[in-house]
Parts: C-alpha cells; structure tokens; sequence
C-alpha cells in the first residue's frame, strides 16, 4: 500500500505490503493560482489488475482518511497533529508532536541524509502555510518548522513483506524550532497500557482523497485531495502482532487510512478510573497496507517500541540543548534593524535548486 511517499535516500519507494519496489513519483506540484498546494500524493503500490484501479471516498473528493471527516484546527491543536513534507521529493507525511520539538512519523517518511528538507505544518489545512512569490517558495514562519535532524528505528526493514514480523517502521524528527506554544503535545501510552483485539481506535492524517495508477508502470495517474486533516473514529484492532510492535487495523467497512497518512496517529481512549482521568493516547504509526486502502492498515505499536521512543528522544533533546547553546552565541552578536514577515523562504539553502524540479 504503502501509505507510502517516495523513500528520500533513493528515489524508489518500497511497497512494505509486498516487498516490491516501485518508481517515485513527483508528488508536489505548485502552481501560482488560489490553490498553490495542488497536488500532494504518495507513490503508489502495483495494483495486480491489468487496468488503471482508483479509489475515491464517496462521501467527499476532499477527503483525506478514508469516510471520515475534516478536523478542524480545535483537533488538530488539541491532539498534536502534523503534516510532513520532503522538500527535496515533493513528499508528504504525517506525524505527531511528542515534545516540543520531536515528531513521530515512519521511518519510510523521513530522509536521514538531508534532514533539513523537511518541514513540519502546524495546521490543518497546508496550502494555508505556503505562498509562491517570485517563483520562490515561501512558509508561513508561526505555522511551519524546518527539520534539524532526523532519526529512522536502526532495525527498519523496507523490504520486508512479512505480516508476522515488525518492519521497525518509525522514526523521529527534531525541529529547528519549537512548536507553536498553542499546539498541544500528544500523550504516549504509559507502562502497562495494552493494545488488544477487538480495541477500537481513531485515526488522522493529511492522505489522499482519491488515487488513479497505472499498474503497469507505478505511475499515478491522479492523486487529489492531500494537505486537510482528516480524521475517522471506530476503527477495530484486527490483530496484534506477538512482539507487540505492529498492529492491524480493519478498514473493510470503507473508513481508515491511505496514501499520505503514513506516519499518522492512531489513538485509543481510555475511560476515567477512580484514580486517574480519562485520556486519549497516540498508539499506532500508519506503515503500510493494500493499495486500493480498503482491506486493512499495518500500524507500528507505540507501546511495543516505547523503549525506542524513549531513548531516541533522549539522544534528540540533547542534541537540541547543544544546538540552543551555540544559538545563544550567534543571536548575542547579531543585530537586525528590520521586521521580518510572517511568510518567509525558512529553507534560504534549500529554494534554488531543490525546488526548481517541482515548481510547474
């Protein structure tokens, strides 16, 4: 299925579902119009009919997870929530933001190599955070955050096509910057919180509405409707994988998740006890599944990898307490006499050449 956008080391994308490997495609197109953000899409898995498959939600062409319905910014702050974009791939993503400057998306989502492409959207509809001016890309500064480091889970396996065995498909992005204060941070599950079948759970991501491929060559023929947050409630567990690390969902009943949701919560609600309030807790990251998005979704276990979580986010503060130091230095020398826009090219190395491929 992937759920998958184009894999940022090398041009290809794996079909984790498979195994297979499939051809990148440009996903991002930008067009001086009032939609600047047109189109954002995944690449698409190898469909085995011999005619071009679609999928299209029909309860609206602007959805994105699959029969469910738009978030409004009230969800997306109140449950941390983003979207993720490659600026070198015209990639999109989604993730969740765990502490004030670390996300939690796929491992197939995150280019290691050139972290600092990627940009992280604190808002639920991102055409609102970008503007074209002069044939640059510009960002919205209070909604859109630079990515300063990027880490996969070392044991990631892209070319797996086992459903009995973890891929490792996760990963963790530091932020330049951090989060707007009004987005709120979302829960980990703590210890002793168990995933079960049978559990039902909810679902968000900024995906595609609809999706068109040609089987025979890997390429999309039409994506529509990425860049809105949108979420879909009562999705059942289907099973849990014995290591705990991997989790499927049911999407047989037309709601659930598909390209351009990977790195996406899934969240269990827990009812109030005597002792503790009810709450809502990030449980799964979206990893891969069924092309056509209607059969099931494999989710990486937050619970199973929080050891990973833990540790790779303390390896990833510190790095950032280094980097606020040596900040520190540089702000105290430089003076600046002008006021700064709120739309600005937050990438200033990046707008040449990286985007020149993708502009249209």
């Amino acid at each position: 299925m992937g759920f998958i956008t184009p894999h940022a080391d090398g041009g290809v994308c794996t079909d984790n579902f498979k195994g297979e490997l499939m051809k990148s495609t440009t996903v991002l197109r930008m067009v001086v119009s009032l939609s600047l953000l047109a189109l954002l899409a995944s690449c698409a898995p190898t469909f085995s009919s011999n005619s071009a498959d679609s999928y299209q939600n029909s309860k609206s062409d602007q959805s994105n997870i699959i029969g469910g319905e738009t978030a409004d910014a009230a969800y997306q702050l109140a449950n941390g929530v983003v979207g993720i974009m490659d600026l070198n791939k015209g990639a999109l993503c989604t993730g969740s933001l765990i502490a004030r400057n670390l996300v939690l998306t796929a491992a197939h989502c995150v280019n290691t190599f050139s972290a600092k492409a990627m940009v992280v959207f604190f808002t639920p509809n991102m055409t609102q955070s970008i503007k074209m001016t002069n044939g640059k890309l510009l960002l919205n500064k209070n909604t859109v955050r630079q990515v300063a480091q990027a880490v996969r889970n070392s044991k990631y396996n892209p070319q797996s096509d086992s459903m009995t065995e973890s891929t490792n498909d996760i990963a963790l992005l530091r932020l330049v910057a951090d989060a707007p204060a009004e987005i709120q941070t979302a829960a980990l599950p703590p210890a002793g919180l168990a995933l079960k079948q049978g559990d039902m759970v909810s679902l968000a991501g900024y995906g595609v509405s609809q999706f068109k491929m040609d089987p025979s060559t890997g390429e999309a023929l039409l994506s529509k409707g990425s860049g809105l947050l949108r979420k879909a409630d009562d999705i059942k567990v289907q099973t849990v994988l014995p290591s705990g690390e991997e989790v499927t969902f049911d999407q047989s009943q037309g709601r659930g998740a598909c390209h351009g949701d990977s790195g996406g919560p899934a969240y269990l609600k827990v009812a109030a006890t005597e002792t503790t309030p009810a709450a809502t807790y990030v449980v799964g990251v979206t990893s891969r599944g069924p092309g056509d998005c209607n059969e099931i979704a494999v989710y990486s276990s937050t619970i199973g990898q929080a050891k990973w979580i833990a540790a790779t986010s303390a390896v990833l503060l510190k790095a950032a307490a280094t980097d606020a130091k040596s900040a520190q230095v540089v702000a105290s020398a430089a003076t600046s006499s002008s006021t700064a826009s709120e739309d600005e090219p937050i990438l200033p190395s990046v707008g040449g050449s990286i985007l020149k491929p993708i502009l249209k």
